[in-house]
């Protein structure tokens, strides 16, 4: 014990429990038993159930959109640590991890839409958006302003966005100076593992006739589907695999970091929830005083 110091001590948690359970011997399959709980409690959120128009569909898009700018920042982060971005040239320490990312920086900035079209899937997201009527000012701006030599906080103050929001980017940004297992999985685990059941229930909320005068969406939708199921989710596994290794203490902070961007991703969604609750209240008034206003007119006969 140390004298003439004060030790504090921090409530040990059910996921300390099951870190310390596993010991070293903490490998991917121990990674995806210890955060299945906050991934299948982000997968509960109530948002999922709550889109019930194409304005609070409008509404989660305006949000949901810096999420997706985001996700294409920390790729870029994990690109330039992964492969070799600078000149002069030098050859990678792991090719294997190189073209993991490199096929996925593929898809994700210059995917196949259509015959001889290519868009990233930012770009297409923001086309999805203006399809449905979504309200793309406030991200244009935020692009604008990165471009003239903005900071990201600069950038964001001004927007008229949630607060949950721009707090979600902001929290994202600080990965850029994780090390590069915490940063590959809060990319590949704690974020690009939930989208495929995110999206396949968004679909589930537009019905058949909406789904076809929504083709932007639906390909941006079906896209991630298709990608993550098939190719990144599995990717990002086998990365995972040869970033940590048997280095237990890697898969303890790969594990303590997907947690907390699990976390991130159910306070924005807490935020985009109430901003549609806030929208139903202010429409419900609106209608009250239009009846009221309605039932104040005298008959006429």
């Amino acid at each position: 014990m140390l004298l003439g110091k004060r030790v504090e001590k921090r409530t040990k948690t059910a996921l300390d429990a099951k870190i310390e359970y596993y010991g070293t011997d903490l490998r991917l399959p121990q990674f995806v038993e210890i955060t299945s709980k906050p991934r299948h409690e982000l997968m509960r959120h109530p948002i999922y159930q709550t889109l019930e128009s194409e304005a609070e569909i409008r509404i989660f898009m305006e949000s949901h959109v810096f999420a997706v700018w985001d996700f294409m920042t920390i790729l870029k982060v994990l690109q330039r640590r992964l492969t070799c971005t600078e000149t002069p040239w030098q050859p990678p320490m792991d090719p294997n991890a190189t073209r993991l990312i490199n096929e996925i920086v593929l898809e994700e900035e210059s995917d196949k839409v259509g015959d001889g079209v290519y868009m990233s899937h930012f770009d297409l997201y923001r086309a999805a958006m203006e399809e449905i009527g979504a309200d793309l000012t406030q991200i244009n701006r935020f692009i604008e302003s990165l471009q003239a030599g903005q900071r990201v906080k600069e950038a964001l103050r001004p927007l008229a966005i949630p607060d949950a929001t721009k707090t979600f980017v902001l929290e994202t940004m600080k990965i850029q100076k994780a090390k590069t297992h915490e940063v590959v999985a809060c990319f590949l685990m704690g974020r690009e593992n939930v989208i495929p059941d995110m999206f396949r229930r968004f679909l589930e909320t537009l019905d058949n006739e909406s789904q076809a005068k929504r083709r932007m969406m639906k390909i941006y939708l079906e896209r991630h589907i298709d990608l993550d199921e098939d190719s990144h989710a599995p990717m990002g596994r086998e990365l995972m695999k040869r970033i940590c290794g048997s280095d237990s203490r890697k898969w303890h902070e790969a594990i303590e970091i997907t947690c907390h961007s699990l976390r991130m991703r159910r306070f924005l969604w807490d935020g985009v929830l109430h901003e549609i609750e806030r929208n139903r209240v202010h429409h419900a008034m609106k209608v009250a005083g239009t009846v009221a206003a309605i039932a104040a007119v005298p008959e006429r006969f």
